[in-house]
């Protein structure tokens, strides 16, 4: 069939009307004139009614879709780590019985370390400072967790008294009296047999630093 020729398709068209108000609906299409409408008693396969206008809907223009909600801030990037502590200068002060076997880098990867099962609580006077002379001064100090069955010797010379003689390397403990003020406590030399005693049976045992107080010592490098 041609249907071009029997008006089947004609197209609806929009036909103004004067004055109108432009945010009124549209007004119905209407077929040309001298043309077949083809929603209305149009061949098998057209639709009876004509679908609504698109964008319109009874009394007016349907509502327009809500504002799409703002997409959530991106979470902000976390923080970079902090940069490691730089490691201690060849010729700072810190003594070597701070590093394992003298090794400034610390344990090897993949090692660990098996730490003794007590330790006492010392703090070192740092520098040439000396409490005894000068009370009620601030001072630096060094604070350690010191195994007990650390002979003093060896406390003395992991603090740093390497160079000196026998006579001239040790240590002398401090008694801390209150107001700033202190007093003499025994001074251990390496010369002295009492270098051989542990920590713990000299007295600075784990009790120092929790129900006692902790050790003060002052180290005399020679």
């Amino acid at each position: 069939m041609d249907v071009f020729r029997q008006g089947y398709l004609s197209l609806p068209v929009y036909i103004p009307v004067p004055n109108q108000n432009p945010l009124a609906p549209p007004p119905p299409y209407a077929a040309v004139v001298g043309q077949r409408n083809p929603f209305v008693a149009g061949p098998p396969g057209f639709p009876a009614n004509p679908p609504p206008h698109p964008g319109w809907g009874p009394g007016g223009p349907l509502a327009l879709p809500a504002a799409r909600p703002a997409a959530p801030a991106a979470p902000a990037p976390p923080a970079a780590p902090a940069a490691p502590a730089a490691a201690a200068p060849a010729g700072g002060d810190y003594p070597p019985g701070t590093h394992i076997d003298g090794n400034r880098a610390g344990l090897p990867r993949g090692v660990n370390y098996l730490y003794p099962k007590k330790h006492t609580t010392i703090r070192v006077v740092k520098g040439n400072f000396d409490p005894l002379s000068s009370p009620r001064q601030e001072f630096d100090f060094w604070a350690y967790k010191v195994p007990t069955i650390l002979t003093v010797s060896d406390l003395i010379h992991q603090l740093g008294a390497q160079a000196g003689g026998n006579d001239k390397c040790g240590v002398t403990e401090l008694l801390e009296v209150g107001d700033g003020t202190w007093s003499k406590g025994v001074t251990i030399f390496q010369k002295d047999d009492q270098k051989k005693q542990t920590l713990a049976a000299m007295g600075w045992d784990e009790a120092r630093g929790t129900t006692k107080p902790v050790v003060w010592l002052k180290l005399h490098k020679g």
